[in-house]
């Protein structure tokens, strides 16, 4: 096996990363690392729609870290939940193409400038006859020289909270306390933004992805809990009185 100096990454045979209970952070990796950890994933899931549950219960106990280990767990319970109580049928998939997409207006076709794409629930029968469906769709298209594109891991986690917390959210009826989680966020995701504005004001650079993650609260749970840059950032802003706590 290889072993990274600077993150200490464990690149095994099979082509999945160890960082034991350490902290994963993608950025860190080098195009030789996420070369391998995409032959695994693609090594286990290929291109064909794959079962939520079944690609959360691998995420987890595959996982390059304990972090992201912990989030898997909690995802897959959030979507095991959601499958149960409001019968949305979770999906996955690896595409190569605008075509490996579903016939369906929205799905099929069209741009691909992105790494992942997590569509709300929407009307689709399925072959086990399920009306309400969630999808998420990788990026397989082959951008740079290098070759890596959406298929890693911080990729695929980014996309399973989105799909958990639309799940969460999408309903005319959300209850009370659902309610309240959302006017959190957003105020959250006001503060940060402020603090951006506040940088870019006094001539500093901020992070693509920092930005990113503030585009709405669905950007802000998603990048939030998988880029590390987004929350040292966090990490310097006050939430509370006396700046005691930041938001992170």
């Amino acid at each position: 096996a290889d072993t990274d100096p600077i993150t200490g990454l464990v690149i095994t045979p099979s082509g999945l990363g160890r960082t034991g209970g350490g902290i994963f952070n993608r950025r860190e990796q080098t195009t030789e690392q996420l070369k391998a950890q995409k032959a695994a994933i693609l090594k286990e899931f290929g291109h064909e729609h794959r079962d939520s549950v079944d690609v959360l219960t691998w995420l987890s106990k595959n996982a390059p870290g304990k972090d992201y280990q912990l989030i898997a767990d909690r995802l897959l319970a959030q979507v095991k939940k959601f499958k149960r109580i409001k019968k949305i049928d979770f999906q996955f998939r690896i595409i190569r193409s605008g075509a490996d997409r579903l016939d369906m207006r929205g799905h099929k076709g069209g741009s691909l400038d992105w790494l992942g794409v997590s569509y709300a629930p929407f009307s689709y029968f399925g072959k086990d006859g399920s009306n309400l469906r969630q999808q998420i769709y990788i990026n397989d298209v082959s951008k740079s020289r290098s070759g890596v594109n959406g298929v890693d891991f911080e990729t695929i986690l980014h996309e399973f909270i989105h799909q958990a917390t639309q799940a969460a959210t999408y309903s005319p009826g959300n209850d009370a306390k659902t309610k309240e989680a959302i006017n959190e966020l957003e105020k959250i995701r006001k503060r940060v933004r402020e603090e951006i504005n506040a940088k870019k004001r006094a001539g500093e650079d901020v992070d693509f992805y920092v930005q990113y993650g503030t585009k709405n609260i669905q950007e802000l749970m998603a990048v939030g809990f998988t880029d590390r840059e987004f929350q040292k950032f966090m990490e310097g802003i006050s939430y509370a009185p006396r700046g005691k706590k930041s938001l992170w």
